[in-house]
């Protein structure tokens, strides 16, 4: 209930719920980063001191340059969105997820040991009441360490997406290994490593991501 959380993702990105939900539903207290705090670093690891922020979930471009400047004291950090590829320096823990908004935000989380040097930061293992499944283009399932792309299922799947029954139908699938349970097409590429942890590795089409939204560079080429 001491918690103050750092609300940083705008209301239209999924992870805001991250960071709004779980510090009010323990009686915690939520604070809205101002706009003018988002785009430098400096200003808002200063922001996060002047307010006595103890956590926050970030997207992962921006969460993951926190502590550039000095060790942040901060409780825990949660990073989700894109790739991540360096370490944010705070001084509690640091978490970093993965997961669409269709599957209700994150379905696999990993605790960053802060002491070991990663050439691949993982995303980690399906969560609770989650299936992560890494199947070929013909929904074949992958042995451990095969890169393919990465299914979803669980009780958080959407049913589909309003109105848009052709691309809820290329979209939201079933696996002959797993007859009667829709999983969900992520367009991901991943792998199960070693250790049983899950590896991202890139998209199976061009889609990027930027703040928080999803972009095909074929509909802005089509539009130019």
């Amino acid at each position: 209930a001491e918690c103050r959380s750092a609300v940083y993702a705008s209301f239209s990105f999924d992870i805001s719920a991250e960071g709004l939900y779980p510090p009010l539903m323990a009686g915690g207290t939520c604070c809205i980063v101002p706009s003018s705090c988002r785009k430098d670093m400096v200003v808002l690891e200063k922001y996060l001191a002047e307010n006595r922020i103890t956590s926050g979930c970030f997207p992962t471009q921006i969460g993951q340059m926190i502590g550039r400047n000095g060790t942040v004291d901060l409780d825990y950090i949660c990073l989700i969105g894109e790739k991540m590829t360096q370490i944010p320096d705070i001084t509690g823990r640091v978490y970093n997820s993965y997961g669409p908004t269709e599957f209700a935000v994150a379905c696999t989380c990993f605790t960053i040991d802060k002491d070991r040097r990663y050439s691949d930061i993982p995303i980690g293992k399906p969560m609770y009441n989650t299936s992560v499944l890494i199947a070929d283009p013909f929904g074949n399932l992958l042995p451990q360490g095969a890169i393919g792309e990465l299914y979803l299922a669980g009780i958080q799947l959407a049913d589909g997406y309003h109105n848009k029954p052709g691309k809820t139908a290329q979209a939201f699938t079933f696996l002959r290994e797993y007859p009667g349970i829709m999983v969900y097409r992520t367009g991901d590429l991943g792998r199960y490593m070693q250790d049983g942890n899950l590896s991202f590795c890139g998209r199976i089409d061009r889609q990027i991501k930027r703040r928080g939204y999803r972009i095909e560079p074929g509909e802005i080429e089509t539009t130019a």
